[in-house]
């Protein structure tokens, strides 16, 4: 699953932009999710995983073109994914079941 749009709130200092250069997958799944960037990494990116209350679940950071993201400690439901490297953010609707 890929999303073209990414959500974000023009007024934050970091630069949204409108085409998303990541796919998670599988998605939903059983919390291990595999995060691909599309068109490599040349930076460091910072993700957090928050639950529907805005609870930090999960951090990790990258600078992989792919890498897996264990959420399996955590109950079943609808999570953000968030990745920034500073100048960019980006964000991703996550299920586990």
């Amino acid at each position: 699953f890929v999303a073209d749009l990414v959500c974000g709130n023009p007024s934050l200092s970091v630069n949204t932009i409108q085409q998303k250069q990541f796919s998670v997958f599988p998605n939903p799944s059983n919390g291990a999710f595999t995060l691909s960037f599309s068109n490599g990494v040349h930076d460091v990116y910072f993700g957090t995983v928050t639950d529907i209350t805005g609870r930090i679940v999960k951090t990790f950071s990258t600078n992989s073109d792919k890498v897996t993201i264990d959420c399996t400690n955590v109950n079943a439901g609808i999570y953000s994914l968030a990745l920034t490297n500073g100048t960019v953010r980006f964000s991703e609707k996550i299920i586990v079941k």
